[in-house]
């Protein structure tokens, strides 16, 4: 079950949240046959995925921050949040 949030709209599923996904599950296999089989190529492999998780992550980072931003109904929900001076 998607984690739905405090304003409890649907969860916002975008092609980089989803292949952050596929690289989280891709890396606890590959690191699981590093761990097993003792594998040098397989511990290669676990390094570059990291490195692409690393990648994705700041992408949705940004993503997450312009569509809290943007979203009207987050703006009315936290306005009384934002201090002006």
């Amino acid at each position: 079950m998607p984690y739905k949030g405090k304003l409890g709209g649907a969860a916002i599923e975008t092609s980089v949240s989803i292949a952050l996904e596929n690289a989280f599950k891709d890396y606890i296999e590959l690191n699981r046959r590093t761990i097993d089989w003792q594998s040098q190529q397989s511990a290669f492999k676990a390094r570059k995925v990291l490195q692409k998780i690393k990648d994705l992550a700041h992408r949705r980072k940004l993503e997450l921050l312009t569509l809290y931003t943007i979203d009207p109904k987050r703006l009315k929900k936290f306005n009384n949040l934002i201090v002006h001076t």
